[in-house]
């Protein structure tokens, strides 16, 4: 029986899984708005997803959680790994974009800017100044487009976003998003084809690599996952605000 691996990301306003192989390969993912209420969404999810694989030839064998909601999920059903946002995103687009120096996350309640630092480290800007009301290809309103790129304006003036830049979350495959962002900056910018479904792939990825006690080695760099957690202090702060 070949060992698969299970990631959730539960957002503000959707969730997103998907269940990976041995070689990092996605062969089931599913993405779901949040309907009556977060737990029978996420639960529904993994059915669905469950129901997409062949039983008989795959066991989940170690899932990770991800996302606002990540703590009060990862505890109800008994994640291996409960990891935030910012870790998760990083790391899944490492896996598939190594050079990538730069991620925009943009989620239902904040933006955030996340930095890949040379040999391994990670720095995040992140700001809630801003409400968005849904996500996906709906076309932004006037405001919500100046709110988003007045933020990245002062960003990019303050402190400069190294390319090449992706754009990762729910909002990635709303075009309108997409256009501003490469009008605003001139370095080259990504949108991965999974790119909603990254933070799921990352924690994945670290479910994997705990329960089999693994490193994640890229361009010869190894990230040492438990020192990002001097990174987020105040960020988890936060998040025990919104969980």
């Amino acid at each position: 029986m070949n060992k698969v691996y299970l990631g959730i990301d539960i957002g503000s306003e959707s969730v997103k899984g998907i269940i990976m192989d041995d070689d990092k390969n996605i062969i089931a993912s599913e993405y779901l708005y949040i309907e009556k209420n977060v737990i029978d969404t996420t639960k529904r999810l993994i059915s669905i997803l469950k129901q997409r694989i062949n039983n008989s030839s795959y066991k989940i064998i170690s899932f990770g959680t991800t996302g606002v909601a990540r703590k009060l999920i990862g505890t109800i059903l008994g994640a291996d790994v409960i990891k935030n946002e910012i870790v998760s995103h990083a790391i899944g687009i490492i896996m598939l974009k190594p050079d990538v120096k730069t991620i925009i996350d943009i989620g239902g309640q904040d933006i955030k800017i996340i930095t890949l630092k040379d040999g391994g480290g990670l720095d995040y800007n992140i700001s809630n100044l801003y409400t968005l009301d849904c996500e996906g290809d709906l076309l932004l309103d006037e405001t919500q487009e100046k709110n988003i790129i007045n933020y990245l304006i002062g960003i990019y003036k303050n402190e400069g976003l190294r390319g090449p830049i992706s754009i990762q979350g729910g909002w990635s495959k709303n075009k309108e998003i997409v256009r501003c962002i490469k009008k605003l900056f001139k370095e080259n910018i990504y949108v991965d084809e999974m790119s909603e479904f990254l933070g799921a792939f990352g924690v994945a990825i670290l479910a994997k690599n705990k329960k089999n006690k693994e490193k994640i080695i890229v361009n010869n760099i190894s990230f040492e996952i438990e020192k990002f957690n001097n990174y987020f202090k105040e960020y988890e702060k936060i998040s025990l605000l919104r969980d």
